[in-house]
């Protein structure tokens, strides 16, 4: 469900921080920062080599200045490089999602939800809305506790919408724990030896090989998708957030339907 970072000037990234949020989410990458008055964009990486590259690059030349970075999951839309982020509002404003936004999407459309939202939504917004507070707040009620967004205008200017649903890490905001790589994402109990019991879990549904696991019940303490902390027992023992089950209960529902 992607991952979207703000880099503020003066904090550090480093590759292997990186390669985790690419790993968790490999459809595609981006990153932006503002300096001389524009915004400076760099999209369409699609694998990990091309964006280390990149990256390593943007730091060499302008590690002075802050920078958005969006690693992208894709929900709607192709595995293009025209659905990675940012996107453009205006020429002077882009902005980076994580999240799936309720928006039309005309049949047939090889874009992102975040792309027609940008269309349809956010480029019709008064002039230097931005700045508007009331806005901003208006715009996090209405996309909901499931969307963030990182917005940054030509004149250095940085909102991020929901920020108090992402994570700030060493001077670094994410807008969830996804960065952070965890081998082992669960945690195991016994539980009673009756196959077909409500809360038995099968061994092969988590890769269990040894024959003496058989029978725990799995705990899991961030999402499989999307990597945000799990709350309550039913999202831990199924491993998924409540958005997220949310998500693909309609996506499934829809998929049914053709």
């Amino acid at each position: 469900m992607c991952i979207a970072i703000y880099k503020p000037a003066g904090s550090t990234v480093d590759l292997a921080t990186l390669e985790n949020c690419w790993d968790s989410n490999p459809h595609g990458a981006g990153f932006m920062w503002s300096s001389g008055g524009r915004v400076h964009v760099r999209k369409g990486y699609m694998s990990w080599r091309t964006l280390r590259q990149a990256w390593i690059k943007h730091e060499r030349d302008h590690a002075r200045h802050g920078a958005v970075i969006h690693f992208r999951w894709a929900t709607h839309g192709g595995k293009t490089t025209e659905n990675t982020h940012p996107h453009k509002i205006r020429p002077d404003l882009w902005m980076v999602h994580n999240g799936v936004l309720d928006v039309q999407i005309p049949a047939g459309s090889k874009q992102s939800d975040t792309a027609h939202y940008c269309q349809d939504i956010l480029a019709s917004m008064p002039a230097a809305w931005e700045y508007r507070a009331r806005l901003i707040r208006r715009l996090a009620k209405q996309i909901g506790t499931g969307n963030k967004m990182i917005l940054l205008n030509a004149a250095g200017l940085v909102q991020i919408v929901n920020e108090d649903l992402g994570v700030w890490d060493a001077g670094v905001w994410y807008s969830n724990t996804g960065y952070k790589r965890a081998p082992v994402r669960a945690w195991r109990r016994p539980v009673a030896w009756n196959v077909g019991e409500t809360g038995i879990l099968n061994n092969d549904w988590y890769g269990i090989e040894d024959d003496d696991q058989i029978g725990m019940e799995c705990f899991h303490d961030l999402c499989e998708d999307c990597g945000i902390e799990l709350q309550g027992y039913t999202e831990k023992q199924t491993g998924t957030c409540y958005s997220c089950q949310v998500y693909y209960r309609a996506r499934y529902a829809q998929e049914e339907l053709f």
